[in-house]
């Protein structure tokens, strides 16, 4: 896949390169281009305008004949739709004749239109007019249409006008716009044989500002291939406004220059068949390079047929059928293109591309045909048809796609957002396995050293068997913060809100901490609100979370001097809602602290300060970042306060309920007297005549489960799988059950539903424990809602242990 990747984007370069390259040749030559139509502009001779008004009827095109023969046996010369003439040419010269019917009046001219020929127009054999091209004109007019003017002061009906037509280079003349009126006339009676033409230049302009307009659209934008097929669009659009407007045959009345307008409508009309090809690769097939080497063809001809015009007097019009060629080719590959790749193109892009083919090759027949002049009025049409059908087609797939786009987005997100569930799920399902996979051993290398320092008398032993607990336990804290810290960044950390009791939770707060603070010879101050409620709605697990690990980390990084820990209120805000409070926890040290600079990397995880000085201290990094979203997510705040080298504050805002209004009261002297009534932990307590059932598939947690129940002078019973255990369950009744959850065929969870639907069964109403390798958080109160009595974690906690025989025995 990656060798794949790599391919594509040396490819992509390639292509980009070369685009480049393209573009900078393109701009260097359309400069080039500009300089010489304006040096021919400058070169062209001129002639004058028109500026008076008069009549409109200046049709004088019928009844002239060829002088050959003088009367009734005088040949007519042929029009067509009063356009023009065709004159036959005999050894490149014609003569043709005309009674004049009317007398005209002395402010009007006679005015015809032919390309650039001697001429000479006589009156009753009087010569009247006579034009003759200059011979540095002559190589390079063959193809140029020139607008001529005579004043007819003096003509009368019946008098006779002869023109001759003389160019060697011809075989035939075009007589174009014969016609006698004032020059307002003739310039209305010419502009409107362009009309067409103009009204397609018209629209085609208004195509080119909506293309602008189009092409600036912020979703098209984002697209580029849309936006530089626009650009291209726009370009032939501006060419065949060139193109349209030179070929009308009046552009003579507004530009004094024939030579130039010759030259605008022949470049104008080379170079159309590149631009549309170019927007065609662009618009819907950007990898084909055929378009690029036709377009290359095509500027080979251009530049070919400019140099020949310019040096060497070349016929421009010549290269017009290589043009034809090319523009049949183009229209050829553009279908090739859409039945190749299998494309089916929108109605609009179907039907403007008929009109530009059809029309293209109707124009181009009619061109060598001589059928109608001028022949670009047909492809004038096709133009307008294919250019608003394109505009249509790039602004209705410009909202396709978007529409399109965010669909995919939509789906897109869908699909991250199931995989990110699935996920999710996946890493719930593996932390719980790991879990259970971890602490199973765990709990067998624990329990088994707890027997070892419970039994061994030798001092050795037991020293070593304190080093392997503390590490087990250490050990045992970095599993539990690995799995809640992913627990709470796959968002399945969700908050258990019940009512507890304030008093419960700082007593096992401090009685979990308290052998820790003593072992290291620490002094534990308690500064508790005797204010405070003791009874209070919340999660009650995640506050003894946050504060455990807030003291644990106190500990942890204090080597002398004392850890205070306070716990306070206030209301939660100034209105009457009495039954909400802020509960204000500070754990307060004398330890290493913390500089200033470390300060922001506190609670970021698996950060580790000042290595140096704290490279003995065990843990991952995670406490704090755990604690910190922790916070977050009960909706409260932490902050620290800390000098380094004298220590630190840890201030925990969380808001809670209040449940019952009774105070917790001296909770100092309370400790005291628990710590009195509380039993040495090396005293065992005695369940005799007790009988607990053991469930679980590893033996060696069997052995460590039994040992343990067997030292409190309980009777053990167990089996190694829940099947076994049905057998006997259902025929003998035991005092307590206790299960692991994970086992073959038949699970905990399965076992515990069994045993609570078989009323007849011996076992049914026995209290059942679960005891599980599974610890991540929110675990416990999925059992206890599955139906078990209680629950409890691997490695065994002797002490928890205790609690719950006590509650249950």
């Amino acid at each position: 896949m990656k060798k794949m990747h790599n391919i594509f984007m040396n490819i992509k370069k390639k292509i980009n390169a070369r685009i480049n390259v393209t573009n900078c040749i393109f701009i260097v030559f359309v400069v080039l281009l500009t300089l010489l139509t304006l040096a021919v502009y400058k070169l062209s001779p001129s002639q004058g305008h028109f500026s008076e008004l008069g009549k409109n009827d200046v049709w004088f095109g019928d009844n002239w004949y060829y002088a050959e023969e003088v009367g009734e046996n005088a040949e007519p010369v042929t029009g067509y739709r009063e356009h023009y003439l065709h004159i036959r040419a005999e050894s490149g010269k014609a003569v043709i004749y005309k009674r004049l019917d009317f007398t005209p009046a002395d402010n009007e001219y006679l005015c015809f239109r032919c390309k650039a020929e001697n001429i000479i127009v006589e009156v009753n054999q009087e010569v009247k007019y006579v034009k003759e091209i200059a011979d540095k004109y002559k190589d390079k007019a063959v193809s140029i249409y020139m607008l001529h003017q005579i004043s007819v002061v003096g003509l009368k009906e019946g008098d006779i006008i002869k023109i001759t037509l003389e160019n060697p280079a011809q075989d035939m003349f075009i007589f174009q716009f014969p016609a006698i009126g004032d020059r307002y006339a003739l310039m209305l009676y010419i502009l409107s044989k362009g009309t067409n033409n103009f009204i397609v230049c018209g629209v085609a302009l208004m195509l080119i500002v909506l293309n602008f307009v189009v092409g600036r659209s912020s979703a098209l934008m984002s697209r580029m291939q849309g936006a530089d097929s626009l650009h291209w669009l726009s370009m032939f659009l501006t060419a065949a406004i060139v193109y349209l407007a030179m070929d009308t045959g009046c552009m003579e009345i507004f530009v004094g220059k024939a030579s130039f307008v010759f030259w605008c409508n022949s470049i104008s009309l080379m170079v159309l068949p590149m631009l549309f090809v170019m927007y065609t690769k662009h618009a819907f097939f950007p990898l084909h390079l055929r378009y690029d080497l036709l377009a290359f063809i095509n500027f080979l001809v251009l530049l070919c047929t400019i140099v020949g015009y310019v040096f060497f007097s070349y016929d421009i019009t010549k290269s017009y059928m290589f043009i034809h060629m090319i523009i049949g080719t183009g229209i050829a590959l553009c279908a090739m293109s859409f039945i190749q790749e299998r494309y089916v193109p929108a109605i609009e892009v179907i039907v403007g591309y008929m009109a530009i083919f059809v029309m293209a090759i109707a124009s181009v027949v009619t061109y060598w045909k001589n059928i109608m002049f001028p022949a670009s009025t047909i492809f004038g049409y096709g133009l307008v048809i294919y250019s608003m059908f394109m505009l249509i087609w790039s602004i209705r797939s410009t909202s396709e796609l978007k529409r399109t786009r965010d669909e995919m987005d939509k789906a897109r997100i869908q699909r991250e957002k199931e995989a990110a569930e699935e996920a999710s799920e996946q890493k719930s399902k593996f932390l719980s396995h790991m879990s259970h996979e971890i602490r199973t051993p765990l709990n067998a290398v624990l329990g088994m050293n707890e027997l070892i320092m419970r039994e061994s008398k030798d001092e050795n032993i037991l020293k070593y068997s304190e080093n392997i607990q503390t590490a087990g336990k250490t050990l045992l804290a970095i599993i539990n913060d690995v799995l809640d810290f992913s627990k709470i960044e796959t968002g399945k950390m969700e908050l258990v809100i019940a009512k507890y009791s304030l008093s419960n939770v700082l007593d096992d707060i401090v009685m979990i901490v308290d052998q820790r603070i003593r072992d290291k010879k620490l002094e534990l101050i308690l500064d508790i609100d005797e204010s405070l409620p003791n009874m209070l709605k919340g999660d009650e697990n995640r506050i003894k979370q946050i504060i455990i690990n807030l003291m644990t980390n106190a500990v942890k990084y204090t080597s002398t001097g004392w850890i205070k820990f306070s716990v306070k209120k206030i209301k939660k805000t100034q209105f009457l809602d009495d039954d909400e409070i802020m509960l204000i926890i500070k754990v307060e040290d004398t330890g290493i602290g913390i500089r200033q600079e470390d300060l922001p990397k506190l609670f970021s995880e698996f950060e580790r300060l000042d290595r140096l000085k704290n490279r003995s201290i065990e843990g991952t990094g995670l406490g704090l970042s755990i604690t910190s979203k922790l916070v977050d997510l009960m909706r409260g705040e932490i902050s620290v306060e800390s000098e380094y080298g004298k220590g630190s504050v840890f201030t925990v805002r969380i808001p809670q309920t209040i449940e019952a209004y009774k105070t917790i009261g001296e909770y100092r002297e309370s400790v005291k007297k628990k710590n009195t009534d509380t039993y040495d932990s090396e005293d065992i307590p005695s369940f005799k005549g007790s009988r607990v059932y053991v469930v679980d598939d590893n033996e060696m947690n069997l052995d460590v489960i039994a040992s343990i129940l067997e030292l409190l002078d309980i009777e053990v019973s167990q089996a190694s799988g829940a099947k076994m255990a049905i057998e006997q369950l259902d025929k003998e009744r035991f005092d307590l059950i206790l299960t692991d959850d994970m086992m073959p065929e038949i699970n905990g969870t399965e076992l515990m539903q069994y045993l609570r639907s078989n009323k007849e069964g011996a076992s049914y109403g026995t209290p059942i424990i679960v005891l599980t390798a599974n610890a991540v958080a929110g675990a416990r109160d999925e059992y206890i809602k599955k139906g078990f009595d209680e629950y409890m974690t691997k490695p065994i906690d002797i002490d928890m242990l205790q609690k719950i025989l006590k509650k249950y025995l």
